[in-house]
Order: C-alpha cells, then structure tokens, then sequence
C-alpha cells in the first residue's frame, strides 16, 4: 500500500461510468479524487492539494490535449505532474503531447505494474526536481556569506543578505528585474554564448567570467549558475563571487568560522536509500572542505583557510559530489542534509 498522503485527481466527465481507473489506482493506496470541472481541478492544484493530476482524453467536449493547456501554467508554477489517458498508443498523440510538456500517458486497457511503476517514477524525480526548494537548502541560501540568487521567467525572484551587502541595495528592489539588466552579461560574447545555452535549458550549469555589474559600477563578478534538475528552464540559481579586483566592504563575508581540524570524518556519509548499496564516507580533509563548503563559501576561500592550492579543494570537491551522487555542492549539500533530516 502506497502512502495515503499521495493525492491524484482524476479529470474525467460526470457522466462516465468507467471506474477502473480510479478503482485500480485506490487498490495501490493512493487517495483518488475525480472532479468533471476544470476550475476544481485549478483550485485542487493552487491548493496543492494533489500530488498528481491524470485527465481523460475527452471531459465535457474539451480534449485532453485542450485540458492540460489550460492547466499547464498552473502545473509548472506548482511543480505537479500531468498525465494524460488514452485509449490506443496513437504515435501522432504521442508526440503532440511530448511536444506540449506532457509529462506521461495511461493507456487503455490499463497495466497495473506499467500504472504503479510511472507513478512511482514520476513522483521520485520530482522529489528530486525540487531540491532548491527545500527548507535545508533554503537555510543555507538564507545564512550563507556568498552572494546568492534565485531567477524565475529569467528574472530575480529573491536575493540573500549577502548580495545586498555587496551592492549595498535592497535586495528587495532588484526582484522582477532581468539578469541581464543587473549584469552586463553582453559584454563579452562568450559570456553571453554560455549564459543563452543555459537559458534554453542545453546546460544545467553555466560559470561566467568578469561580468560587470549595472548595480555598483566598477565592481566585476564570476557568476555560477545552477539549474541542478530542475523540469523549469526558467527556473534556476546563482552565486556571485567577486572578482580580484573589486573590493568588498568590510563584514560583506562576516560569519565566516574556522573549521574545528578534530573533525570526525564518521559524521558525513551518503547512501541513496538502498539498503544493498555501501554508504561512502568522506575522509577527513573532504568532511573538513564540506562544512566549509556547506557554509556557501566559494573555493578560494576554502583554499586559503585551509591553506591548500585552489586545484586540491576541486578535487575533494569532485570527490564530494561522486559519493553524494551529484552535479554539483549546491545539490551534495542538500542530499546529505535531506538524509539526515
């Protein structure tokens, strides 16, 4: 039996009197709630009411295809899948709805281990989809003593008191502002280059080099962007590491501590769930870079406090993200402290 708290709302015509659908996904232990009008499906999503929502074909002379438009801005900004059911696989449909951004389809007659399998699937990688959301990582963002930002629609949706620090702004005033008009990202065209790759979701990461700031003239910035997993191309984060030439007004890095050298190295480990798999635990120097790292500060700084060469911390870090089984620290950092939460 699944966990009662995973919710699906099913879409499908007051007047349809086929129950096999919601019968066999309520025998797998999921809370099944069938609703014929879109508005109710809406306020199901905006509510976050659901976890799932799957849509007959056709409901009150409106498509499936027609359904799941009306629906799909409402999907994105709430992050729930969509699932549509059909009675053949059609190859036309097919490709329609993975055009749209359909996120999967139920065929007729219906496979029970096919069904459990795309929703347990579905509903794992959008644990994983979300990882910047979560309330670990969002403390980190929130404390960190490096210049952090969020981007939604390719504009700022929320700055940490780092960055305000740097620019001596209300962070608050920059939101709905474009990346681009913050940072003259142009200038350069290979900056500019790598940071299009990154908005048309070809790369999850994206390190631009120099880039000035139309905030504080004068002042120049590495920008790391991170997309991480993210289904949203739209959707990403940044940090903003000053370059060696711009100055940092004083107590714009403040918390930044010494790691205790004594560091037991059984303290970090990381395993994916999977009782049959080994948990790989970091040795000393790599749990000594992860605390500091897990502090937001950049690897320069990881270098000098710990009085190694910038080339040696990459490479714990590299180490780091191997065990953890991740793209980069940002996420490293949040599957540890998922784990142990």
């Amino acid at each position: 039996m699944k966990d009662s708290t995973i919710k699906i709302v099913l879409i499908e015509s007051t007047f349809r009197h086929d129950d096999t659908l919601k019968k066999l996904l309520a025998d797998k232990g999921y809370h099944v709630e069938s609703v014929a009008r879109i508005d109710m499906a809406i306020e199901k999503i905006m509510n976050n009411s659901t976890n799932l929502v799957i849509s007959r074909n056709e409901v009150n002379e409106l498509t499936g295809f027609e359904i799941f438009k009306i629906l799909e801005k409402y999907l994105r900004n709430c992050g729930i899948p969509f699932f549509l059911v059909l009675e053949s696989e059609e190859r036309e449909d097919l490709i329609i709805g993975l055009e749209m951004g359909i996120d999967n389809f139920i065929f007729h007659p219906y496979n029970e281990i096919s069904l459990n399998y795309k929703i347990e699937n579905q509903l794992k990688k959008k644990e994983e989809l979300y990882i910047f959301t979560t309330n670990h990582f969002m403390d980190f963002f929130n404390s960190s003593a490096v210049a952090m930002f969020f981007v939604t629609g390719n504009k700022i949706a929320k700055a940490n008191d780092a960055f305000h620090k740097i620019h001596h702004v209300c962070s608050s005033l920059m939101v709905d502002l474009p990346v681009d008009t913050i940072f003259n990202i142009r200038a350069n065209k290979q900056n500019e280059l790598n940071f299009r790759r990154f908005q048309n979701g070809i790369a999850n990461e994206c390190h631009l080099a120099s880039v000035g700031c139309n905030l504080n003239h004068g002042c120049s910035f590495n920008i790391n962007f991170f997309r991480g997993n993210h289904i949203n191309a739209g959707v990403y984060f940044a940090e903003l590491l000053p370059t060696v030439n711009t100055e940092i007004k004083a107590g714009s890095i403040a918390g930044i501590q010494k790691i205790n050298n004594g560091f037991n190295e059984d303290n970090i480990d990381f395993d994916d769930n999977d009782d049959t798999k080994p948990r790989y635990k970091l040795t000393k120097r790599e749990a000594q870079i992860f605390e500091i790292s897990a502090k937001g500060l950049p690897i320069k700084l990881i270098a000098d406090q710990l009085e190694l060469s910038e080339r040696t911390v990459e490479k714990h870090r590299a180490n780091i993200m191997a065990k953890a089984n991740a793209k980069n620290m940002i996420e490293a950092i949040a599957r540890y402290k998922n784990k142990h939460n």
